[in-house]
């Protein structure tokens, strides 16, 4: 019995930690040109495909660079050169919102489920 508690006790200690994960990352699709990402606190880093990051940091892309990146199911290009903050580039919407209604309409497209 006793064991059963603790075991029982860890488990919903695991499942608030799980639960209280960051936020979703940011991933790089695709990166061509010379690209660097800065975090805050640490020296700017030349980026590829694959990277991973969190909102805080800031890119910054030479003249003829372009990175595609994508989180919370969105997808971002960003081109030429500039400097921006990844949370400028996606804002906290406080999640990402699913609605799973028999009417749910994608927003800005004419597409209805059928009934």
């Amino acid at each position: 019995m006793p064991k059963s508690i603790v075991f029982c006790l860890c488990l919903l200690g695991w499942m608030i930690a799980a639960s209280a994960q960051n936020d979703n990352p940011i991933v790089v699709m695709a990166a061509q040109g010379k690209i660097s990402y800065q975090a805050p606190g640490y020296n700017s880093k030349s980026i590829s495909a694959g990277a991973l990051f969190k909102n805080t940091g800031t890119l910054k892309l030479k003249a003829n660079s372009s990175i595609t990146l994508f989180s919370e199911g969105q997808f971002q290009t960003l081109q030429g050169a500039k400097t921006s903050t990844l949370l400028a580039v996606f804002p906290d919407q406080g999640g990402m919102k699913l609605n799973f209604e028999r009417g749910f309409r994608l927003p800005g497209s004419g597409f209805r489920p059928r009934r």
